[in-house]
This record gives structure tokens, sequence and C-alpha cells, in this order.
């Protein structure tokens, strides 16, 4: 039998003007995923908005994966965008960068992660 389980937010629904790093989660119990991100509205006129995931094996030392694991920058909304992730057993985190933004722009986004167990 395979379940799915929706885990916290990486990054909670929230209007965001600058750079974030999500809390991590442990991934060890899955055996692959999905991270999404869902971008409802910009206010203003941000330049972009880049999110990546990174992971960790000690959950303190995080990394870029390779190949990345980046979204496609968003300059427009609405987005919603998924990003597979195969062979989990590690830390991860989603890594925001907000490129033009200030108190009067900003990126309402959250970044998710789906994990798939076996039973």
């Amino acid at each position: 039998m395979i379940l799915y389980s929706i885990i916290e937010p990486l990054l909670p629904l929230a209007a965001r003007y600058q750079d974030e790093t999500g809390s991590a989660i442990d991934t060890h119990n899955w055996m692959e995923g999905v991270a999404v991100l869902h971008v409802p509205t910009i206010t203003g006129l941000p330049t972009s908005l880049n999110v990546k995931i990174q992971g960790s094996a000690d959950g303190i030392n995080f990394g870029d994966f390779k190949p990345s694991l980046a979204f496609t920058e968003v300059t427009a909304t609405p987005v919603t965008e998924c990003i597979a992730i195969e062979n989990c057993g590690f830390w991860l985190r989603a890594v925001a960068t907000v490129v033009g933004g200030t108190i009067r722009k900003s990126y309402t986004f959250s970044v998710s992660f789906v994990g798939k167990v076996a039973e």
C-alpha cells in the first residue's frame, strides 16, 4: 500500500519582500516526493522570485543539489510549479531570494513538500 502525506510547508504562505530560508524537514521516512511552489500574488513590481530546494545529510549543513532543484524564476502570477524529488532520505529546506523587493513590493508564496511512503 502506498500512502501520501502532506508535510508542513517548507515556507508557509506569506507575503515576503526579502530573502528567506525555510525550516528543515526530515525526509528519511519517504521514498520520494514533490516540492510545490505556489505564488498567488505579487504586490508592486519586484524584479523576480527565485526559490530552490537544498539538502543535508545531518540537518545542519545544507547545500544545493547537483543538478539543481530550482523552480523556474517567477516574474508574474499566478504560479504553481512542482519539482519531483527521488530517493529521499535526507533533510530538505527551501531558500527564497526576492530580487527588488521592498515593504511595498512583495511576493505572496508558499513552498510545501508532499512525500510518498510505503507501508
